[in-house]
């Protein structure tokens, strides 16, 4: 669900690749593609987070030597696209349950759109918000301004 949401937000951000290719080439690429649910975890979840930036760090190394040995251009391109959302992401509601103790419906992601080259629109100071719904339903905002709203598109 989370490759699947950074891989719609890359979409919307003016990735010209389609989210078939872009799902084909993290199947295409199982070890960089684990590594990077690795990063977004170790970076992102409560629990691994605890380990501090020596895990991060050696993550990052592991990614590049993987990067490096990834033969065709456009799969290097994604990959290192999904890489660099990833690093931008500055929190996520993936690891939250509700009050129930299951798990939402869906994924929201706050961006530094200033980490992102390419982002169309990236002003200064503005944060970012990515919001996919687990039966595909989305509202990605790609917004001007400060104060980032977005409503949650639940699937019919």
């Amino acid at each position: 669900m989370v490759l699947r949401a950074y891989a719609k937000y890359l979409r919307q951000a003016g990735s010209t690749f389609s989210q078939d290719y872009m799902e084909d080439t993290l199947r295409h690429n199982v070890h960089t593609t684990r590594l990077l649910v690795s990063l977004f975890e170790a970076r992102m979840s409560p629990d691994r987070q605890r380990a501090g930036y020596e895990l991060v760090d050696a993550l990052l190394e592991e990614l590049d030597a993987a990067l490096d040995q990834v033969a065709s251009l456009d799969e290097d391109r994604i990959l290192r696209s999904f890489l660099t959302v990833i690093k931008a992401t500055l929190r996520t509601n993936f690891f939250q349950e509700t009050a129930g103790g299951a798990s939402h419906e869906y994924v929201s992601m706050k961006f530094d759109p200033q980490a992102i080259p390419d982002l169309p629109g990236a002003a200064p100071g503005v944060r970012d918000l990515g919001v996919l719904a687990a039966g595909g339903g989305r509202a990605p905002a790609l917004r001007q301004g400060r104060a980032r709203r977005s409503a949650l598109v639940r699937p019919a």
